[in-house]
C-alpha cells in the first residue's frame, strides 16, 4: 500500500536509481542485486545510466597540469548520449570503444531488468561539452561556453543544439540507445552545470552563444532538443518521456508550446510535475557525509518517502546508496505498508524497523544512534561557505585534507612529498594546490568569526558522531541475525571514520587560521606556573596543538580503513581510477605517511615561531614555586 494513501495505491511509476559510488562502477551483480530489491519492493522502473568514468575528459594536452584539471571532474562520472552512442562524425575525437562498451553494459542491465518485468529510466547532462579539436574541425557545431570558471584551467564549450547536424547527431545516438534498451521509458537530461551548456540561457561564464543563433527563443531551443530526442527514440519504435533541466536560466520558457511528453525543468504543458523524489539526503552530493560510505540518515529517508508518495505525481523517483545495507530497505518496505500518519507515524515505523534488527528493549538505543547521526549531519551542514555544497564532501575528499599534510611551512616540502595528495585535488594553479583553504577556486572558511562558528560546529558533530559509534557498538550482541551483526559491526568503522574526517575538516580549518593569524613576531608568553616561567611562542604552541591532533588522526583513520570488515571510503582497485571522489588503494599508507611528513617537520615550529626572550618570574604573593628562570 502506498504510505499516504489510506484507500487505494495511486498507480504510477516508481523509478529507483543507485546513488554512486566512485569506486564502485557498473558492477552486474551489485547492480542485479539492487534490481531484485527494487522489484521485491514494488518498482516499475530502474535507472541504467551509469557509465565508465570517462577519464579522456581529464586528459587535454592544452593543460600543463593534468593531475589539477578541476572541471572535468565532475563530467566524467555523468552520463551522456555520446558517451554510449558516439555518431560518426565524432568518431574521431571520441572513444568509441569506450561507448561500446557503456552501450553494452546498458544492454546487459536491460536483459536483468526484463527478467524481473521491469522497465528502464535514463538520466544524464546533454548537452555535454566536447574536445576543442571538435570545434576546430567543425565551428559551426561551437554552441556555448560552459565551464566554472573560477573552478577550470581552460574553457569548454558544448554543441549547439541549434544546429540542424548536431541535433541529427543526438537523434542517432538517442536511436542507438533505444535499440539497446527498449524497456527505456522515461530520459532525463541536466545542463548548465558539470560541464553542460545550452546557448543563450545563462551559463556560468554568462549569457553567452553563437550569433547566428542568438535570435531564437529559448522556448524554441528547448522543444527543438527535446523533440529530436523523442524523434531519435521514434526511430527505434521507443515513446519517451523528455526531461530537460537547466540551472540558472534568466530568460523564460513557454511551457505551453511543449509537446505531449516534454517538461522543461520538471513541469509540462500543463504545468504538471515529472515527479516527486525521495532518499536525496542519503546520496553522495547531499548526506554531508561523503567520503564515508554507508551511514543512514534514516529519520531523513522516513520524512523524504512520505512526502514524495503524498505528492501528486506519475512518478516518485527513489534514491538508494549502494552501501545502505538493508537499513533503507527495510524502512522503505515498512512505510510501504503503513498509512501516512506524520511525524509519530514515521517514529513508529522506524521504532519497528529498529525492533527488527536489535530487538524491542534496545529499538529505542537504534533509534537514539539514528538521531544522533541526523544531528551530526545537521551541525556540519552549516559548515560551508559560498559556491560548495559540503565541507566533508570538498574539503575531506576533493581538497584530499584526508591525506594532506600539516605543515608550517609547505614550501619545505619536496616534490615528491606533495605528488600524493596533490594527484587528486582540485585546484586550478599552484597557489590553490598548495593552500589548505581553497575550495573549488574559492577562499574556504576564514575569519576568526567564520573559524569559530565552524570549529565549534564540527566539535558537536564530532561529538555525535562518537556517541552514535558508541552506541552502535553496544548493540552488536543484540543483533537478530547474523546480517544485522555484520551491519552494526560495518557501522561502528563507518562512524568512527567520520569523526576522524570531521576532526581533520575542523583542523585544517584551524590550522589555516592560525597561519594567518600568528607571525614569528609574536611574542605571547604562556606561563607555566608549576614546571617553571619559561616563555614559549604562542604561535608554535596552537600550530602544534593542532597538528598532533592531526598526526594521531590520520594514524586512527588508517587503521579502521585497513580493519573494518567492508569498504568505509571509495578505494580505487588501481592507482589509475583514483580522483577526486576516489582514493588511491593504499590511502592508508598514504595516511601513515601524511603524519610522517607533519612529524620530520616537527622542529620547523621552532625555527619559525621562536621563544620570546627570558622574563622575568612573576612577584605574584600566591606564586609558589620561585624556581629562577632557565638562562637561554
Amino acid at each position: 500500500m502506498c504510505p499516504n494513501n489510506q484507500d487505494s495505491p495511486k498507480q504510477r511509476a516508481i523509478i529507483w536509481s543507485q546513488d554512486d559510488d566512485p569506486s564502485r562502477i557498473c558492477d552486474m551483480d551489485v547492480f542485479r542485486a539492487f534490481a531484485e530489491k527494487a522489484a521485491e519492493l514494488g518498482a516499475t522502473h530502474v535507472a541504467i545510466s551509469e557509465v565508465i568514468p570517462s577519464r579522456w575528459q581529464m586528459k587535454d594536452p592544452r593543460d600543463p597540469h593534468p593531475e589539477w584539471s578541476s572541471w572535468p571532474v565532475w563530467s566524467m562520472r555523468l552520463a551522456g548520449l555520446f558517451k554510449v552512442a558516439v555518431p560518426p562524425a565524432l568518431e574521431e575525437w571520441l572513444p568509441v570503444g569506450e561507448a561500446e562498451r557503456n552501450l553494452d553494459f546498458i544492454r546487459q542491465r536491460c536483459e536483468i531488468l526484463r527478467s524481473l518485468g521491469l522497465r528502464a529510466a535514463f538520466s544524464g547532462n546533454d548537452p555535454m561539452w566536447l574536445p576543442e579539436a571538435v570545434y576546430r574541425a567543425h565551428p559551426e557545431w561551437r554552441g556555448a561556453q560552459a565551464e566554472l570558471l573560477c573552478i577550470a584551467r581552460l574553457p569548454y564549450f558544448s554543441p549547439c543544439v541549434d544546429h540542424p547536424e548536431v541535433l541529427d547527431m543526438f537523434r542517432w545516438s538517442m536511436s542507438q540507445l533505444c535499440q539497446a534498451a527498449p524497456e527505456l521509458d522515461f530520459f532525463s537530461a541536466f545542463t548548465n552545470d558539470s560541464a553542460g551548456g545550452l546557448c543563450w540561457s545563462g551559463s556560468y561564464p554568462g549569457n553567452n552563444g553563437p550569433e547566428w543563433c542568438r535570435h531564437r527563443t529559448l522556448t524554441e531551443r528547448v522543444v527543438g532538443f527535446l523533440t529530436a530526442l523523442q524523434d531519435g527514440a521514434r526511430q527505434a519504435g521507443c515513446e519517451l518521456a523528455v526531461n530537460l533541466s537547466v540551472q540558472s536560466v534568466p530568460p523564460a520558457v513557454d511551457r505551453a508550446k511543449l509537446l505531449p511528453g516534454q517538461f522543461y525543468n520538471g513541469r509540462d504543458a500543463q504545468g504538471r510535475p515529472w515527479g516527486s523524489g525521495m532518499g536525496g539526503s542519503n546520496t553522495y552530493f547531499a548526506n554531508h557525509m561523503f567520503p564515508v560510505l554507508g551511514i543512514p540518515r534514516a529519520l531523513s529517508f522516513a520524512e523524504e518517502m512520505e512526502q514524495a508518495f503524498a505528492a501528486d505525481t506519475e512518478r516518485v523517483s527513489v534514491s538508494m546508496g549502494q552501501r545502505a545495507e538493508n537499513w533503507l530497505y527495510d524502512i522503505y518496505r515498512e512505510m510501504l505498508a503503513t498509512p501516512r500518519q506524520g511525524l509519530a507515524g514515521q517514529m513508529q515505523v522506524l521504532r519497528r524497523v529498529a525492533a527488527s534488527h536489535v530487538g524491542e528493549e534496545r529499538a529505542e538505543a537504534l533509534l537514539a544512534v539514528w538521531q544522533q547521526i541526523e544531528r551530526a549531519v545537521e551541525c556540519v551542514r552549516h559548515v560551508r561557505g559560498w559556491g560548495y555544497s559540503s565541507v566533508m564532501l570538498v574539503g575531506a575528499a576533493m581538497m584530499r585534507w584526508a591525506i594532506t599534510p600539516l605543515v608550517p611551512d609547505l614550501s619545505r616540502l619536496s616534490p615528491e612529498d606533495k605528488a600524493f595528495w596533490q594527484k587528486g585535488k582540485v585546484a586550478t594553479n599552484e597557489v590553490e594546490a598548495n593552500s589548505y583553504h581553497a575550495m573549488l577556486g574559492r577562499r574556504g572558511v576564514i575569519g576568526s568569526a567564520a573559524v569559530w562558528m565552524a570549529q565549534n560546529s564540527l566539535n558537536e558533530a564530532i561529538g555525535h558522531a562518537r556517541r552514535a559509534a558508541q552506541g552502535t557498538e553496544a548493540l552488536i550482541e543484540h543483533a537478530q541475525s547474523g546480517s544485522v551483526r555484520h551491519e552494526l559491526e560495518a557501522l561502528v568503522y563507518r562512524l568512527k571514520a567520520l569523526a576522524c574526517l570531521l576532526t581533520t575538516c575542523r583542523n585544517f580549518i584551524q590550522y589555516e587560521e592560525q597561519l594567518a593569524r600568528r607571525g614569528p613576531e609574536e611574542m605571547e608568553v604562556v606561563w607555566r606556573d608549576h614546571t617553571g616561567t619559561y616563555g614559549i611562542s604562542r604561535a608554535g604552541v596552537e600550530l602544534r596543538a593542532i597538528a598532533r591532533s592531526e598526526v594521531d588522526n590520520a594514524y586512527e583513520l588508517a587503521n579502521l580503513i585497513e580493519n573494518a570488515p567492508v569498504p568505509i571510503l571509495p578505494i580505487a582497485s588501481v592507482p589509475e581510477e583514483e580522483d577526486s571522489f576516489v582514493f588511491a588503494p593504499k590511502v592508508a599508507e598514504q595516511l601513515r605517511r601524511k603524519a610522517q611528513i607533519m612529524l620530520d617537520r616537527w622542529e620547523d615550529y621552532n625555527e619559525l615561531y621562536p621563544a620570546p626572550p627570558a622574563v622575568e618570574a612573576r612577584q605574584d604573593t600566591d606564586f609558589c614555586d620561585r624556581r629562577p628562570e632557565p638562562q637561554l
